[in-house]
């Protein structure tokens, strides 16, 4: 069992079968004036709460009976019983909560329903728990940690080549950044579809944490990054016109993406 570590609370995350589950129970000592099933009762009863677990449970569990769920919706809008995991999981068969007593038990919710009971729970604490977690699997999967690395010593590559073979040609009015961001938006373009600003924008929660999109990219997208890095640095060098570069570096980028798709597929079906 794995724990994050977010203020003084401790936050227990456990494997089911190959998913994640953190502990709600954990969670909710953030809330230390009221009893965590108390709270986490209260979060089933809420309208919002109840709408995202069918809808997560219709879409990950076949077995899941929503037949059931009228009656815990008609319990939320008439204010009458409370919802507790025991009786959800019960009359339902759902799969992303569930209840553990003994040594080490508590209230366990999927990553995905974990979040929502965190925007509930408090929106800024979710956000420094996303982060963390984030930071948790990063550190699992040396693969990405390696694609990191290599974005970064092609970026570097890049921008010499910028500095060498471009930046000399600009006017006295022109920022030298502006030359390396003109470049790194272009990559991000043709790779993600918006520019870094454009990112920002739509993630604020994220943006605002410190993350930016190529903190928040796969280890496939970073793996095409760095060869487009490295590509565009050498078709600086050899003079290529921003649009000469920017059809090459989308036609690298698509053949890339579709290897490395096919052979993503390959290797799920053998797993």
């Amino acid at each position: 069992m794995e724990v994050i570590k977010i203020g003084e609370i401790e936050i227990r995350i456990k494997k089911v079968g190959k998913e994640d589950y953190i502990s709600l129970t954990d969670m909710a000592i953030k809330r230390s004036e009221r009893r965590p099933d108390e709270l986490i009762s209260d979060w089933l009863r809420n309208l919002g709460t109840l709408q995202f677990i069918e809808a997560w449970e219709r879409f990950y569990n076949p077995n899941f009976n929503s037949g059931q769920m009228p009656g815990f919706y008609y319990n939320e809008t008439a204010n009458r019983k409370k919802v507790t995991v025991k009786k959800l999981v019960e009359m339902t068969g759902a799969i992303g909560i569930r209840s553990q007593a003994g040594r080490g038990g508590g209230t366990y919710a999927h990553v995905d329903i974990a979040f929502e009971f965190g925007t509930w729970l408090d929106p800024a604490f979710k956000l420094a728990l996303i982060v963390d977690y984030r930071r948790m699997k990063e550190a699992e999967n040396p693969r990405l940690e390696y694609s990191r690395f290599l974005a970064k010593v092609n970026y570097g590559l890049q921008t010499d080549a910028i500095e060498e073979n471009i930046i000399p040609r600009l006017g006295d009015g022109k920022s030298k950044n502006m030359a390396y961001a003109i470049e790194a938006d272009m990559l991000n373009q043709i790779l993600f579809g918006m520019t870094a600003r454009q990112w920002r924008e739509a993630n604020p929660e994220l943006a605002s944490s410190g993350l930016n999109m190529r903190d928040c990219a796969s280890p496939e997208e970073l793996h095409i990054l760095a060869n487009m890095e490295s590509h565009n640095e050498d078709l600086i060098s050899k003079g290529a016109s921003q649009e000469a570069r920017a059809r090459s570096l989308a036609a690298m980028a698509e053949r890339q993406l579709a290897r490395l798709t096919k052979a993503n597929r390959l290797l799920t079906k053998d797993q």
